[in-house]
């Protein structure tokens, strides 16, 4: 079967769920962009997937370039620290160094290290001749999906489960072994 290439993707036509001035980071319909024009509540409009643009940024901390940067919807800045919950959406890397004062800064839109999803944060879990083993990760990444690894002399022995509550990554085996387990905390919510 052949393939057509519909668009480059670098913009959206949305009908928008509020109204957006121009240069408001938009997140709808499981797409995150910034309005390139004024768009009124109902109305359709075009919002950039890529590109280099002017976001407000959190204050208190420095970005340098490259780093990876997460929009926070409920105070409507960006941030390269990830704090967890529904409001943070990755939106892309820092284009440009910014000092912890200052209220903006370039972000270039969408842009991963990888195919893959970001990796939050990532650690290791030591079983020993037990069914699980916990280890405290904070409530930020609570209802995230975990990648796990194990290294363990029991072929026999795998991971059953990973899940984080109240903040605790539990990881659970299918008998009971000495392993030590390592996982990653991915930028998905579990569905």
């Amino acid at each position: 079967m052949s393939t057509k290439q519909l668009t480059e993707g670098r913009s959206l036509t949305i009908t928008a769920s509020a109204a957006y001035s121009s240069g408001d980071v938009v997140e709808q319909d499981g797409f995150i962009g910034v309005a390139q024009t004024d768009i009124a509540n109902g109305a359709d409009g075009s919002i950039a997937l890529t590109g280099v643009h002017i976001c407000p940024k959190k204050t208190g901390q420095a970005w340098v370039m490259g780093d990876r940067l997460w929009y926070d919807s409920s105070a409507e800045t960006v941030s390269n620290a990830f704090v967890g919950g529904s409001a943070d959406r990755f939106i892309g890397r820092a284009w440009a160094a910014a000092g912890s004062a200052d209220t903006t800064g370039s972000v270039m839109l969408g842009q991963s290290d990888s195919n893959d999803v970001a990796v939050l944060t990532s650690g290791q879990v030591a079983v020993t001749a037990a069914t699980s083993g916990t280890v405290s990760v904070g409530a930020g990444y609570n209802g995230l999906v975990v990648r796990t690894y194990m290294l363990t002399s029991d072929a026999n022995e795998s991971v059953r489960s990973a899940a984080i509550a109240a903040g605790t990554l539990t990881v659970t085996l299918t008998g009971s072994a000495t392993a030590k387990v390592w996982f990653e905390i991915l930028d998905i919510a579990v569905a």
